[in-house]
């Protein structure tokens, strides 16, 4: 969806993107990868310390450019200012809470001109035609594919509203949490603050579809394990309807909670079961989604634990794709390629496996969803993984005395996790020692000056900093952990 911002928000946005992933770039290095000029830089530069405040870029002669993010930050925050300080986003956005507004007013609500206004629309509706939706002039109101818009819709508010008030109104949300917790409860579940957030945008966006009179002809039965009765108490009702102005009719509450609610939703474990018994195609589903647990964990040689509970989430989230997960910030992309730096060999068999599975050609956010879910959802991956994690050896050399290197191996057995193994080296001379180091990955000593042929040398003082821990650490991520075996 990037292609509904303006030039100026696209470029300013890749700019702080290039700042995060790259370490102080010169200006001419940034300069000639976006092809644009140093007084275009210094605007976009001067443009982001205003509007993304307190996120900052500063600009050293000689270190290059540097992007500060405050600790309580994350460039998340970056996509949030981008969506609120878009043109093209304010026009998608009040459209969608207000249709009773002509071009005209809708100009003036946004200080635009209504050939602006009309310029803007064609434009953001060309960028939305794979999406299946688009903004009509006459009435002013976003139509086409009910399920992409409203799709749309959540991701913006949840990309837009990350930690800031909602745009909804206390009273409304109060009433949705009343209707989540007396319908999770009545269903043997519980939700948590994620959850809690996801749903209200969730409800709030189809409620505020049907308001304004936006239906769907999507209706199937509903699931026989889930418990609806909670919402069909009369007072329940009559508080819906007085604080939403909309019926809680069969059909509203299958619209609102579809995804959780049609037959082809999982509650748990055993309605998997019995579908799985009375469905051939979830039966094909569930087989290839089990053969690639399978598959992985035979690769990896490393236990499932809770192969079901793993399982489940994978069959819903195969049903539950309706469209990309995201508006500017691909979340699961970025956790992916992260995990992909640290665990290289478990995304390559993920991919490999997935490749050669029978669950079809899938789109690239569906498969990150996939790795997601596998790697947040299997129990004790990461301590399994780290399990494999190649060894750096280490060699302790140091003019001090043997106690003195005892203390500092048991010092990087607690820091590294076994993943360093450290020898002190028992030479007694310096032409000895050089010969025999050639068998470490790494030597640490005190001794300055210290050369050993294609070994790194680490001179530290008698007791190592945090600096210097953190020195060797990066060394073992960059050149032993993550590197081809």
């Amino acid at each position: 969806m990037r292609k509904i911002l303006s030039t100026h928000d696209l470029r300013v946005l890749h700019i702080v993107e290039y700042l995060h992933l790259h370490e102080q770039p010169s200006v001419s290095e940034i300069c000639r990868f976006f092809n644009i000029t140093s007084k275009t830089l210094r605007t976009d530069i001067n443009f982001i310390n205003e509007y993304c405040m307190p996120l900052h870029i500063t600009t050293h002669n000689f270190d290059g450019i540097f992007l500060d993010i405050p600790q309580n930050y994350t460039v998340e925050y970056l996509y949030e200012t981008i969506l609120s300080n878009s043109t093209e986003f304010k026009i998608i956005e009040t459209v969608f809470f207000d249709e009773t507004h002509t071009v005209d007013s809708l100009a003036e609500k946004l200080y635009l001109s209504t050939s602006t206004v009309r310029r803007l629309i064609k434009r953001i509706n060309k960028a939305l035609v794979p999406e299946a939706f688009s903004i009509s002039l006459t009435p002013l109101k976003i139509v086409g594919n009910e399920t992409n818009i409203c799709n749309f819709i959540i991701y913006y508010i949840s990309e837009k509203y990350t930690g800031r008030k909602k745009p909804f109104s206390r009273i409304q949300l109060n009433v949705l949490d009343k209707m989540f917790i007396s319908a999770t409860k009545s269903n043997g579940h519980t939700v948590n603050f994620p959850q809690i957030e996801k749903l209200r945008i969730w409800i709030m966006v189809i409620i505020i579809r049907l308001q304004n009179g936006n239906h769907t002809d999507v209706y199937t039965p509903f699931s026989e394990d889930v418990d609806l009765s909670a919402l069909e108490n009369p007072l329940f009702k009559n508080l819906f309807k007085l604080t939403f102005k909309v019926e809680l009719t069969d059909e509203v509450i299958f619209r609102l909670f579809y995804p959780f609610i049609n037959e082809n939703f999982a509650v748990n474990q055993e309605t998997l079961t019995s579908m799985v018994q009375k469905k051939s195609e979830v039966a094909e589903k569930v087989t290839a989604l089990r053969t690639l647990l399978d598959n992985i964990a035979l690769k990896m040689n490393i236990p499932q634990p809770n192969q079901n509970e793993v399982l489940l989430n994978l069959y819903n989230i195969s049903i539950f794709q309706y469209g990309k997960p995201y508006i500017l910030y691909n979340r699961y992309q970025y956790f992916v390629d992260s995990i992909e730096k640290d665990y290289p060999e478990f995304i390559a068999v993920f991919k490999e496996e997935l490749s050669k599975s029978n669950l079809g050609e899938l789109e690239t956010h569906t498969i990150n969803s996939f790795a997601y879910t596998i790697f947040t959802n299997w129990q004790n991956l990461m301590l399994e993984l780290e399990k494999l994690a190649p060894k750096m050896s280490v060699g302790l050399f140091f003019n001090t005395d043997v106690e003195h290197m005892r203390m500092l191996k048991d010092k990087i057995t607690y820091l590294f996790n076994n993943n360093l193994e450290s020898t002190i080296i028992m030479d007694l001379s310096l032409k000895s020692f050089t010969k025999h180091a050639q068998k470490y990955d790494i030597v640490l000593t005190n001794i300055t000056g210290l050369h050993v042929n294609n070994v790194p040398v680490f001179c530290v003082p008698v007791f190592p900093t945090t600096k210097d821990w953190v020195v060797i650490h990066n060394y073992y991520e960059k050149n032993i952990k993550t590197s081809p075996k």
